[in-house]
């Protein structure tokens, strides 16, 4: 690749990783969601097999595999986005009777990339999102001026770009 064409490519601006916003009723409502620091736009691969017919052993595709989304947030000095993810995994994926139905605890999420003029340049949807995992929360009392970080990974049965 030439120079020049090179600096045409970069001048139509490359992707930011900080200019994104996450929206839905996976995340806690508005203005919490802001507290949202770190996330991933979903990877997919394939699980695979291996096949001899004649010749070399191949390997084919027989799956979709996708990744989970983490979620990395700020907490609030009362615990509303901890409290938001362990009542939606205590009173709506399991109750006291056990994992209820699917349909009643899945939810919606979105992930808005944008550029440096806050225009939307992509949507990725996820559908029936429920959260998997809580991480540990980090307490030091060595540590002075310290945030609390939740960090919550989301589970969904497929994804698409908009």
């Amino acid at each position: 690749m030439a120079l020049q064409d090179f600096r045409e490519l970069v001048n139509l601006d490359l992707s930011r990783n900080n200019r994104f916003i996450a929206s839905g009723t996976a995340i806690p409502p508005e203005p919490l969601n802001t507290l949202l620091q770190t996330t991933q736009l979903p990877g997919i691969g394939f699980s695979t097999a291996d096949w001899r017919d004649f010749g070399p052993l191949r390997k084919f595709p027989y799956d979709i595999l996708y990744n989970e989304i983490p979620l990395t947030f700020l907490d609030t000095a009362d615990h509303q986005i901890k409290a938001f993810y362990d009542d939606w995994m205590q009173n709506e994926v399991y109750r006291q009777t056990g994992f209820g139905y699917m349909d009643d605890y899945r939810r919606e999420f979105e992930i808005l990339k944008l550029d440096r003029q806050t225009n939307v340049k992509e949507i990725v949807r996820f559908y029936n999102v429920w959260p998997s995992m809580i991480e540990p929360t980090q307490l030091d009392s060595s540590a002075t001026n310290t945030l609390t970080i939740i960090s919550v990974t989301l589970t969904f049965e497929k994804w698409e770009r908009i």
